[in-house]
């Protein structure tokens, strides 16, 4: 048997590191990771299926946004009390899955494009 020699690396130097993503992975399922999904017809199931679950309440039908207003399923796309949109986090970024979540549709329109907001990879929003 040949043992196989062990390969290292080493940076060189004054090479910068790559610079982390601003949105973390850390609550995306793997699977779902990579995915860009803004216009996939499953997107906004997954985008709702991410979002805060409400104790007391059916997770299927209801859930919270990271402002926690209240937002249902069946009300995507509706300009409802509860109405909900896909909210691109950074609005610079792209349509993968992680930067985007469901947002209620008035809270969404008065955020416009800002990048101050709240987003449900915050710590404070589990």
């Amino acid at each position: 048997m040949s043992s196989k020699p062990k390969i290292t690396t080493t940076k060189k130097s004054g090479q910068k590191p790559k610079p982390k993503a601003s949105v973390s992975k850390r609550h995306i399922p793997k699977s779902t990771a990579k995915q860009t999904c803004y216009k996939d017809s499953g997107c906004t199931d997954k985008l709702f299926k991410l979002a805060k679950k409400i104790p007391g309440k059916d997770p299927d039908k209801v859930r919270a946004d990271p402002y926690n207003n209240m937002i249902y399923h069946k009300d995507y796309g509706k300009n409802t009390p509860h109405g909900w949109q896909k909210d691109h986090i950074n609005p610079d970024g792209s349509d993968n899955i992680r930067n985007l979540q469901a947002l209620q549709s008035s809270k969404n329109e008065s955020l416009g494009n800002s990048k101050v907001k709240k987003d449900r990879h915050s710590k404070c929003n589990k």
